[in-house]
């Protein structure tokens, strides 16, 4: 193991892997419990739709008033899993000429499976249940000349 030290300041590099799932207390401790009301809510509705295939116009308000944070920050495993959510709840169910406050800075790299439009809710309904705390994840954390870059891995 590396001392610390030689880590931030970038004599060593490292990586470390692991799976974590996020705890309900999590949201308690920190008093976020409407941030996990919201993810159980959104859930509901993607679910809905992907069996009756539309989406009611009080549904597209309730999801369009989950995904405009004006300048979210990125500081948590949670803010990341959140905007790749934001994300693919705005290509999804809102309309286009809306302005959306938040950033999207992670990378996308598309593979030969066609991304369908439910394939994407399917996608989200994995987001949302890492948020929830339902399933597992991966997250990789790399220390290269003292900068840490976090990865997820649904």
């Amino acid at each position: 193991m590396f001392d610390i030290y030689q880590i931030v300041t970038g004599t060593k590099n490292v990586i470390y892997n692991g799976n974590i799932k996020l705890h309900v207390n999590i949201y308690k401790r920190f008093q976020m419990n409407e941030r996990l009301e919201r993810y159980v809510e959104i859930k509901k509705i993607i679910k809905e739709f992907l069996i009756v295939k539309k989406i009611s116009p009080e549904n597209i308000y309730i999801l369009n008033s989950s995904v405009i944070y004006k300048n979210q920050r990125l500081e948590t495993v949670i803010d990341l899993l959140e905007i790749q959510a934001f994300g693919l709840i705005s290509d999804l169910f809102i309309d286009e000429e809306e302005e959306f406050l938040f950033r999207k800075n992670f990378k996308l790299y598309v593979g030969k499976k066609e991304l369908s439009q439910e394939n994407s809710c399917q996608r989200l309904i994995k987001i949302l249940d890492c948020l929830i705390g339902d399933v597992y994840f991966g997250v990789n954390i790399i220390f290269e000349n003292g900068c840490p870059q976090v990865s997820l891995i649904l």
